[in-house]
């Protein structure tokens, strides 16, 4: 489950953290209020391609960052043990994935899982 998106310098957004309690969580607002930023900004943090032109006018580097709750039991967990170690070799003690994009205007941009590039 998401429980916190944090975005730096993408389109409009200069700073924002948004976190997320348990239970659904609705996105509403009028056109151009920035539902979609929000969504593109958790596709980066999850790997989507990032763009040039998402960055905010006037800045080099944009990030994004999703935090996540992984259960024992969820089917998240098996997938992740198929292509990554933790730091700490033990999946008992990943509770929380943590992807991390950062991307530049005129360089590739990097992906961060279990404090390793991806």
């Amino acid at each position: 489950m998401l429980t916190r998106l944090s975005i730096r310098n993408v389109v409009l957004i200069d700073k924002l953290d948004l976190d997320f309690s348990s239970g659904l969580a609705v996105l509403t607002g009028e056109t151009g209020a920035g539902k979609s930023i929000l969504l593109d900004s958790l596709g980066l943090a999850i790997g989507h391609r990032a763009e040039a032109r998402m960055l905010r006018k006037g800045t080099d580097v944009a990030s994004a960052v999703a935090v996540f709750d992984v259960p024992a039991d969820s089917a998240a967990r098996a997938i992740l043990k198929e292509g990554a170690e933790p730091p700490s070799g033990k999946w008992a003690d990943l509770s929380v994935l943590v992807p991390v994009r950062d991307f530049k205007a005129r360089h590739a941009s990097t992906m961060l899982t279990f404090d390793a590039v991806v």
